[in-house]
């Protein structure tokens, strides 16, 4: 298990949250969209009302980003971004799994962009499968 551990977000993270995002998913966000600052900036904005996003911390440093969305059946994985020098390290797929095993009796659920093919094969290697689509994005679910 990888030494890593959340945080919860405060306001004054809004820009750290943003440049990990920027930094983990810009790439595919031009691919699917093309950049468009002021666009991320007031999505940005509203994902930091309407979610609550975890910091997480590797070695002392704020290396990633994590939400959840708690129903009462389920939980919708988020904002799952790691900065690119420390993807490959273990840490999602540990923060998934644990996600997984702390809810035994919620359907898990996530969603991906199209075109990054590394996120849907790692989620895919920790049981999850696509069960629809929706414009650039595949829906997953954690098949138990």
């Amino acid at each position: 298990m990888k030494n890593y551990y959340l945080r919860p977000s405060a306001a004054e993270d809004s820009e750290l949250i943003y440049s990990i995002k920027k930094n983990a998913l810009g790439e595919y966000i031009k691919l699917t969209w093309g950049w468009d600052e002021d666009l991320q900036r007031k999505m940005h904005e509203k994902e930091m009302l309407s979610e609550k996003i975890s910091i997480i911390i590797f070695e002392n440093k704020e290396i990633g980003t994590v939400g959840k969305i708690l129903k009462e059946n389920e939980i919708i994985i988020c904002r799952l971004y790691i900065l690119d020098k420390f993807q490959s390290y273990g840490i999602g797929s540990e923060i998934v799994k644990n996600i997984i095993k702390e809810n035994p009796n919620k359907t898990i659920r996530l969603g991906v962009l199209k075109v990054n093919m590394r996120a849907r094969k790692l989620y895919e290697k920790l049981g999850f499968i696509v069960y629809g689509e929706e414009n650039e994005y595949f829906k997953m679910m954690y098949k138990k």
